[in-house]
């Protein structure tokens, strides 16, 4: 088909480029098929134009079709201005046309803008109205009388009473003079939370100036560990000192056994050897009775879990074919359990009693039951007391039940066998590690758990008493320890 030579040259390029599945059906049927073709080709072509070209290559089209000039809308008297029109477009082989070409998908020329998300349309929609609220002027002479009060979240400083607040003053200005006192530099962070504590370091560092004293190793811990305590708003008692840490310091860490470094720079920085303050109930503050001294990587594997999820983990690195478990064996994730065990509330007296005493815990730990004082006091019996008819006549005198009296005799007997059944060679071995490692001999827990089956509420609750536990479940402790606010100052 030969096209005029004063067809518009988009028209031309249309019908070459003819694709003859892709058609409209708005001219007559009776019409020659190719003109057919060729016009609904070149309407369907005419939707991708410029809106100002499609009128003429309408007119053009036409005029090769009808043989007549199309009239033009726009010059006629109250004519609507002419507009492009939008093209459906349907398959010649539906129609039965072209039975052999393939089917291809419904087009559409004109392309939908993409639906904007629902999140983004209401948030432009809340944009304009409140740009729409903001332009319109107020009128506050319709106020309400009464109006609306917006609560506030309180934060922690203010939810703390007057007293408490004074006292958290108090505390960041002594802290921050021994800290200018001991030569040690202001931490930002705590100067920004407290700002008694940067007056208190400012007004020592005036005061001492050069002639400040260098502090040891547990002065820099007391002092490391107060800093941390006031971060986290935890009770921090005086009674807890550099001299008290002293005291309580182990040669080796009781979880992992590994030689603790005191006042000695490690160049490799082995966490099994760098010491730390930790507290053995995480439901109380920093007080005499639960500071203990742990490996840094014991301290962050015990962090705030609970008795039964370092049950837990004991049973994931036994079930570990090395053995391990976050850096932890099975042994030393069962040390950290029984240490949990010692201040747990939410288990039964029974089942906590019946666990082999893993750790050799000094005597200044305060537990919430006796029965561990008394795994403690059979434990120190093979050094205090060489025989054990030595050691069955210390223990009987705290059982004066005679029903009970059997199963200590049997008790102590099993006891020390195991203990000089020791095989160890290793000469320097700690006599700690020597009576831990007998609790796990099966017949010294067959006979400790025969004690505990015959063993009343009466009986244990007389023990308290006679093993001189004084600081089990008192009263005035877990108040100094602030166990109701579960350690922190309040």
């Amino acid at each position: 088909m030969e096209v005029p030579a004063g067809t518009f040259l988009s028209f031309e390029m249309m019908l070459q480029d003819l694709e003859a599945d892709d058609v409209a059906t708005t001219v007559d049927p009776g019409a020659d098929i190719s003109a057919q073709i060729a016009a609904e080709v070149a309407a369907a072509k005419l939707a991708y134009l410029p809106v100002s070209l499609q009128r003429d290559v309408q007119k053009d089209a036409h005029a090769f079709l009808f043989g007549e000039e199309l009239d033009d809308p726009e010059e006629e008297d109250g004519a609507e201005a002419w507009k492009p029109q939008r093209v459906q477009f349907v398959s010649l082989r539906s129609n039965g046309l072209f039975p052999n070409l393939p089917n291809r998908a419904r087009v559409n020329p004109r392309p939908q803008p993409k639906p904007q998300p629902k999140k983004r349309a209401k948030q432009q929609q809340t944009g304009r109205a409140i740009s729409q609220l903001e332009e319109q002027p107020q009128d506050h002479s319709r106020a309400s009388p009464h109006p609306r009060v917006v609560p506030t979240r309180k934060s922690r400083w203010e939810m703390l009473s007057t007293e408490m607040q004074a006292r958290i003053r108090s505390t960041g200005f002594e802290l921050g003079w021994d800290m200018a006192r001991h030569g040690m530099p202001m931490p930002d962070d705590l100067g920004r939370m407290v700002p008694e504590f940067a007056e208190g370091w400012g007004a020592a560092h005036e005061h001492f100036g050069a002639r400040t004293v260098k502090p040891d190793t547990y002065t820099r811990k007391w002092l490391t560990v107060r800093g941390s305590a006031l971060r986290r708003n935890r009770i921090f008692d005086s009674e807890v000192t550099p001299a008290f840490l002293r005291s309580v310091a182990m040669p080796h860490c009781p979880v992992m056994r590994t030689p603790l470094a005191y006042g000695t720079k490690l160049a490799d920085r082995d966490d099994r050897l760098i010491w730390s303050v930790d507290r053995l109930n995480n439901n109380a503050g920093y007080v005499v009775g639960n500071v203990l001294i742990l490996s840094e990587r014991a301290n962050k594997a015990k962090g705030n879990h609970g008795f039964r999820e370092l049950q837990a983990m004991a049973q994931l690195a036994q079930d570990a074919s090395d053995g391990m478990h976050e850096g932890l064996t099975v042994l030393e994730w069962s040390r950290l359990a029984y240490l949990a065990a010692l201040v747990c509330r939410d288990v039964s007296w029974r089942e906590i009693a019946k666990l082999p005493m893993r750790v050799f815990l000094p005597p200044s730990v305060t537990i919430s039951d006796p029965l561990p004082g008394i795994q403690w006091k059979l434990s120190a019996l093979p050094e205090t007391h060489r025989s054990p008819e030595e050691g069955t006549a210390y223990l009987l005198k705290l059982f004066p039940s005679k029903h009970l009296q059997r199963a200590v005799r049997l008790l102590v007997e099993a006891f020390y066998l195991a203990v000089d059944a020791d095989e160890s060679d290793d000469e320097e071995r700690p006599h700690r590690w020597v009576v831990e490692d007998a609790w796990e001999n099966p017949v010294v827990q067959t006979y400790w758990h025969k004690l505990i089956d015959v063993m009343s509420d009466d009986d244990k609750a007389s023990l308290v008493h006679n093993t001189g536990l004084t600081r089990v479940n008192d009263a005035q402790w877990s108040e100094a320890a602030g166990l109701r606010s579960r350690g922190f100052v309040q």
